[in-house]
């Protein structure tokens, strides 16, 4: 309730400052509930600790930015976010819900942790739309990540990234890419990935990287490119 108040129902900005909140090492023991809030100033969390899954459901902010954290997982589903979106360094034991998202910038999920419990998906970013890059680079996800019709506009990237265990896949049917899809430089997968129906406007990086194809859709195509356009090379 206290971030809260300080984010939404904050003092007027002095004149020629800029409006931002910045917590480093913080303990956040309530949920940091900012669903359908307008901020206008940066928030930028390092090094904090949260008993709850933060939530931004349908909220409006600048920039939302949050490094080498943990959470219990974090919810922004229908939230837009002006400028960049980072979540990097951080652990999650829970769902990244990103569905129908909209960042204006770049989005990074770099070096993050996340561990599913159960059936949940690791990250669901559903009609996902990133106005430029999406990088999550060493990204370390055990359960599914979903990126069903979502829009990137630039590249996107799980350079060195593992998706890990039975529910091991990365499921982007209708994925549309404005450049190159970067799945290279040590990532490894599990499971499957499915692009059938992709559009990718660059192209299709796979060096060094492992696909098995096994876990529980044993049986199925570690890599479906079916209906898929690639733009340039595979």
């Amino acid at each position: 309730m206290v971030l809260r108040w300080l984010l939404v129902a904050a003092p007027r900005p002095v004149r020629g400052r800029l409006a931002r909140l910045r917590l480093r090492g913080a303990h956040v023991t309530g949920v940091l509930d900012l669903a359908e809030a307008v901020v206008q100033g940066a928030i930028r969390l390092r090094a904090c600790r949260f008993d709850e899954a933060p939530c931004f459901d349908g909220g409006q902010f600048s920039v939302l930015e949050l490094t080498d954290s943990a959470l219990p997982g974090l919810t922004a589903v229908g939230a837009r976010v002006g400028q960049e979106c980072e979540i990097v360094g951080c652990a999650l034991d829970g769902t990244l819900d990103m569905r129908s998202l909209s960042v204006g910038t770049r989005l990074l999920l770099d070096r993050s942790t996340v561990d599913a419990p159960g059936d949940q998906a690791a990250i669901d970013a559903q009609s996902l739309a990133v106005e430029e890059d999406f990088s999550a680079a060493q990204l370390d996800c055990s359960g599914p990540i979903y990126l069903n019709s979502s829009r990137v506009q630039d590249a996107l990237g799980f350079r060195g990234a593992r998706i890990r265990g039975d529910r091991a896949y990365l499921q982007a049917p209708e994925l549309t890419v404005g450049g190159g899809l970067y799945l290279d430089r040590d990532f490894a997968n599990d499971g499957g990935i499915n692009l059938y129906g992709a559009s990718i406007g660059g192209s299709l990086h796979l060096e060094d990287s492992t696909l098995t194809g096994t876990g529980e859709g044993r049986g199925e195509p570690a890599l479906q490119l079916l209906c898929a356009t690639v733009g340039g090379d595979i």
